[in-house]
């Protein structure tokens, strides 16, 4: 069941381990969680958890998606994630829901009985989703991956010039949010690297990582492979 949020998200998709029918919630679940909190989810929103949101290598490999049953409506703002650490959590306005693409949000925990203070973390939903997914690809979710700490200029230059570039409408994964970032990665069908500080690869087979390698005469400072997933 394809769904793409995003002009990035089939190149993501293709990164990650292919889709199954048990990935997503079904829709009887959402409207049950949709009933508890009085609201619509978003279009989108609702969506993604149709289609990905039981997948927890796009969805919890580092920051956290809420289960739609762990929704929370706060204040007029509707929490649905949190970052590792719970450093902060993100939230969708609820003068907002109604809308295709919803802005997205994110706060601080607040002050003993104190409010939340609410900055803008990423102008739409799908620049969010785009952040989350390919950040977790990068983080262990996709089936393969690898890291260079120390990655020279050189070894950037020589990635531009055999990659796309993928321009990401977010700050890096890791860093607080800003929606005036553009987070540059670079890749291929079933590949993505990030070179914005060590260098990181996530592919969706050993032989397209092992391409990187080869091409960027790589020594590895740390690898992952997943288990393959059951059908």
């Amino acid at each position: 069941m394809p769904f793409h949020w995003s002009s990035h998200a089939s190149h993501i998709q293709s990164v990650f381990s292919p889709w199954q029918q048990q990935d997503g919630y079904e829709l009887s679940f959402l409207l049950v969680a949709e009933q508890a909190l009085g609201i619509q989810l978003p279009t989108m929103l609702r969506e993604f958890y149709r289609v990905w949101g039981r997948r927890t290598d796009l969805t919890r490999t580092r920051q956290t998606l809420f289960h739609p049953d762990h929704l929370e409506l706060q204040s007029g703002w509707l929490l649905f994630a949190e970052e590792s650490q719970a450093i902060y959590t993100w939230a969708i306005p609820g003068t907002a829901l109604l809308l295709p693409d919803p802005p997205v949000y994110y706060s601080e925990p607040p002050a003993e009985r104190g409010e939340r203070k609410w900055t803008l973390s990423h102008r739409h939903l799908s620049d969010f989703f785009d952040y989350l997914t390919y950040g977790h690809a990068l983080s262990h979710g996709a089936p393969y991956g690898g890291v260079v700490h120390c990655c020279s200029d050189a070894t950037r230059i020589h990635i531009a010039d055999i990659w796309h570039p993928i321009e990401v409408a977010s700050a890096p994964m890791g860093v607080f949010p800003d929606p005036t970032w553009r987070w540059v990665l670079y890749g291929s069908t079933g590949l993505v690297m990030d070179c914005t500080g060590s260098l990181w690869i996530a592919a969706q087979t050993a032989a397209l990582r092992d391409m990187v390698r080869q091409q960027l005469n790589l020594t590895w400072d740390a690898l992952w492979e997943q288990k393959p997933r059951g059908r």
